[in-house]
């Protein structure tokens, strides 16, 4: 390919993601996804856990929507994390992984831009050797442009007000989210009376394993309630106990040490 073919070429590459930039299409494509997730989904909690063998950090769901007073900029939701399914080599996926969404959209942006990219390489019928040959100077043109995903992240969409960006989908989505939250919340009281009545049943047996039950598990007990859950885990399924570490039951049992800690404590018994 000649060189003056390549500068044709990528001039009309970057006339394309300029134009896209410049109509505000891209940037709405990507405010669009992140309004419904701040409107629909949950904060993602990460806690440092010390589970014997060295400091690890856990995600850990909430039940909390995002309040739009906690952040100034779009910079400030995007250090927020989120639980993704991650791909193996065949594209099946394998498992959970926890990212920042400033990392997601960062990812969604390259594939805008390269989408577009392609659309041109297309156009012009290029094969596989053609793509691969020109690849690398279209990459160096986005970059010296500031038409690269960092760059369009970083100056473009970080810095964006927050409360700009909310008050803009406020009126397509208040009406539904008011009637979802609704429905979460007469569904988070039916699960929290159901709740209650399995953290009681639970506790009593619990309470076998203690010979003074008005004294609380401490740290130095760890090992031990590591053994007693193991042993009622079987009896009464994970996600039964998890839902018991997380009762007023256990927490008048143990102190306010292992209560914050024993959530996270669980996932790892086997």
């Amino acid at each position: 390919m000649t060189d003056k073919r390549k500068e044709i070429i990528i001039k009309e590459i970057l006339k394309a993601v300029k134009d896209r930039l410049d109509s505000n299409g891209l940037i709405e494509s990507v405010f669009n996804i992140l309004a419904d997730i701040f409107y629909c989904d949950y904060k993602l909690d990460m806690h440092n856990i010390d589970i014997g063998n060295g400091i690890s950090v856990y995600p850990q769901k909430t039940n909390k929507h995002f309040n739009s007073n906690d952040y100034k900029t779009m910079d400030d939701f995007l250090e927020e994390y989120t639980d993704c399914p991650s791909e193996d080599e065949m594209g099946i996926d394998d498992k959970i992984t926890i990212k920042k969404y400033k990392i997601i959209v960062k990812e969604w942006i390259r594939h805008d831009i390269w989408s577009m990219v392609c659309d041109v390489f297309k156009k012009h019928l290029f094969n596989d050797s053609q793509a691969s040959d020109i690849e690398n100077d279209v990459l160096n043109a986005l970059v010296e442009n500031n038409l690269d995903e960092i760059s369009i992240l970083e100056k473009v969409i970080s810095p964006y007000p927050f409360k700009k960006f909310i008050e803009k989908y406020d009126d397509s989505y208040a009406d539904e989210v008011r009637r979802q939250r609704a429905e979460e919340e007469q569904a988070i009281y039916e699960r929290i009376t159901n709740n209650d009545k399995i953290s009681a049943l639970i506790y009593k047996d619990f309470l076998l394993f203690k010979d003074d039950v008005s004294q609380k598990y401490n740290s130095e007990d760890i090992e031990l309630l590591k053994k007693i859950f193991i042993f009622l885990i079987r009896k009464y399924g994970r996600k039964n106990m998890e839902i018991f570490v997380e009762s007023d039951y256990f927490k008048k049992s143990v102190s306010n040490s292992i209560f914050e800690r024993f959530p996270l404590i669980i996932r790892t018994l086997k």
